[in-house]
């Protein structure tokens, strides 16, 4: 049976739409054993090339952080050269949603670009604030828990690393001086 999307994510595809801009379309994500999906929605390219994905059902999934459950949704921007974002954003999104792992900025998915593109230099995803939509910060959602939203930015096996041992406000320094852009793979790592 094929469930209809929520009012709740209808609402969330809309504010998307208004903060990020462009022209959407919306696609259904199922994990292996069609147990669990996850609905993504898909902008652009916008005339700079830059393609966005976001999650718009995700805030169905409890993500529990310290005892609070802070509901969320994903997103990512790329220029063409990341392949299977959408792909790589629905594994991240059906993770949290049926095994429980949590979504909060600082969290790295590991190997979840690699699972789409074995030679990626970019393998691993780095959860964090949106800071390029800053209206995505939080949705005040009148019939339930508000909704946050974080942006999957690929990570070099180094930049990984680098995370780890000094944490992601240096990572995140990093990225900002070196003005590399989080929505290509043709960017240089910056550790």
């Amino acid at each position: 049976m094929k469930r209809e999307p929520t009012e709740t994510s209808r609402a969330l595809a809309a504010y998307v739409v208004d903060a990020v801009g462009g022209t959407l379309s919306v696609h259904r994500y199922s994990n292996d054993d069609e147990s669990a999906d996850v609905d993504i929605l898909t902008l652009g390219p916008d005339a700079d090339g830059i393609t966005v994905h976001s999650t718009v059902s995700l805030h169905e999934s409890p993500n529990l952080i310290d005892g609070r459950d802070i509901r969320v949704e994903l997103i990512v921007a790329t220029d063409g050269s990341i392949v299977g974002a959408s792909e790589a954003l629905a594994t991240i999104a059906l993770t949290i949603g049926t095994d429980a792992w949590i979504a909060a900025p600082g969290v790295v998915y590991s190997d979840v670009f690699a699972m789409y593109e074995a030679a990626t230099p970019f393998p691993h995803a780095l959860l964090t604030d949106p800071f390029p939509w800053p209206d995505l910060a939080r949705w005040e959602n009148a019939d339930g828990p508000d909704v946050h939203w974080l942006l999957v930015v690929p990570l070099a096996e180094s930049e990984r690393q680098l995370l780890v041992t000094q944490g992601e406000s240096a990572l995140l320094e990093r990225l900002e001086d070196a003005d590399a852009a989080h929505f290509t793979s043709r960017r240089p790592p910056v550790a």
